[in-house]
């Protein structure tokens, strides 16, 4: 096999069917871990099962697989705070013979002593010609060859400014590339860069061979600067998590890895359907997306999995996100609190009609917000005969393979509806299921919000 036939392989998205949870991912991940059993059932040396969609299928526990895949993409472990379910999850640890993660879970401590973790994540500043940046220990020393990792691993002597600062005597203003370079592992530079030559000069002064190597191997870079390009919209799935927004929104940083992703500057990776593919937790880059459009970070009260958020923010490289992360405040302010409104359509299709044939499909709207539900009560007369009680916050509407297009017209009346209660969309999710052998269900989630006051009693 040629080496890019090889390159693509190892890039190309995988979906497993783990006991009925859908998870996308890339042969590399799975093959992270030569030793362990996935390692062995992907690279051939075991048999493997597919569903009736063509997916791997493995019978174990697929909400659990959610942190064994993360392991896999990230060689740490992180839990969610409030996790209850280490026994089940060492299980499983143990089903997949992937010795770091046993080692993690049989040992559960810091990856670094608590005095040299500090040490390495303590900010440190650089006077770089006259240009101060802040990074840390632990990014300089990231390529342990190079000049900045003998100089700040003590092997080789460091000069300090007056105020301080360790000083290097070169171009201040390309040294954020170098820096970025140590920060991600890529070169990203703007479509208009002209001063290659120079850069490869300051690489070399400071001995990064994969920098060399990437500078001296460039790619093409383009720009998309239209206005109908930038608007346009585009898909991601995201560890098997479909989202849709626009290029503008996936470019707002353009120093973050989406940025140069969707700038031309590093490659990306399409799925079976097209759709762009990232080796990400799906769940999290819900809050990514919504940061991205909003440039606040907004998260529900009861949120436990910041650790792992922190880790995503860190990967994806959006600064002004880590930044908050980092230095978290109450997601509102006291006197305020968010309602929130959850549509969701629910069609079973067959699998073996031609065209697709709508056996079933159910509209809900789900909220605590029981003056919408009335008034949805109230004004949807017309749809008696599909709605169902009002019980547990919901209202649901059912609808039989004749009433398509009847669903179709009651879900956009509802939007409206919803919209012009204040609410605005938040989220958008689509989730695909395989139940049964003669039918597959598509699942339509949208997230409205607004803000409200407290009213004390």
């Amino acid at each position: 096999m040629e080496n890019g036939d090889c390159d693509y392989m190892m890039t190309k998205p995988v979906t497993l069917n783990v006991g009925g949870h859908l998870y996308t991912t890339t042969m590399s991940t799975l093959q992270r871990h030569p030793d362990s059993m996935l390692g062995a059932m992907f690279c051939g040396d075991l048999p493997t099962t597919r569903d009736s969609q063509g997916n791997y299928f493995i019978d174990r526990d697929g909400t659990l697989f959610h942190y064994i895949l993360n392991f896999l993409r990230t060689s740490e472990l992180i839990l969610p705070v409030d996790f209850m379910k280490t026994d089940l999850l060492r299980k499983e640890a143990d089903f997949y013979q992937i010795e770091p993660l046993i080692q993690c879970l049989n040992n559960p401590k810091p990856a670094y002593p608590l005095d040299t973790f500090e040490q390495m994540t303590k900010p440190v500043t650089l006077n770089v010609g006259g240009h101060l940046y802040t990074t840390t220990l632990s990014t300089l020393q990231r390529y342990p060859d190079s000049m900045l990792g003998g100089m700040f691993r003590g092997d080789l002597p460091t000069t300090r400014d007056s105020q301080g600062n360790y000083f290097i005597d070169r171009d201040g203003t390309l040294f954020r590339y170098i820096l970025n370079f140590l920060r991600t592992s890529e070169l990203i530079l703007p479509v208009s860069f002209t001063e290659l030559d120079l850069l490869r000069k300051e690489a070399d002064f400071y001995q990064i061979e994969p920098l060399i190597h990437s500078l001296n191997d460039p790619k093409p870079l383009y720009s998309l600067d239209t206005y109908e390009q930038m608007t346009k919209p585009v898909t991601l799935n995201v560890g098997g998590h479909l989202y849709t927004t626009t290029l503008s929104t996936l470019q707002r940083y353009p120093d973050s890895m989406l940025g140069g992703m969707f700038r031309g500057d590093l490659p990306t990776t399409r799925d079976a359907q097209g759709n762009y593919f990232i080796d990400r937790d799906g769940t999290l880059f819900r809050y990514i997306l919504n940061f991205l459009r909003t440039s606040e970070l907004t998260r529900p009260v009861d949120f436990t999995e910041m650790d792992l958020l922190r880790k995503e923010a860190d990967f994806y490289q959006i600064e002004p996100l880590i930044q908050c992360l980092n230095d978290p405040k109450p997601p509102y302010p006291l006197d305020t609190f968010e309602q929130v409104v959850e549509l969701s359509s629910t069609r079973k299709l067959s699998k073996y009609s031609n065209p697709v044939a709508v056996i079933i499909t159910q509209l809900t709207v789900t909220t605590k917000v029981h003056a919408l539900l009335e008034g949805i009560s109230n004004n949807f007369t017309k749809w008696n005969k599909h709605m169902m009680d009002t019980r547990d916050c919901q209202v649901s509407f059912t609808f039989g393979p004749c009433d398509y297009h009847q669903e179709v017209s009651l879900r956009v009346h509802l939007m409206d509806f919803i919209t012009n209660q204040g609410f605005t969309i938040r989220n958008t999710r689509v989730h695909h299921m395989s139940e049964r052998a003669n039918e597959n269900t598509v699942e339509h989630n949208w997230t409205f919000c607004r803000p409200a006051y407290k009213v004390d009693d």
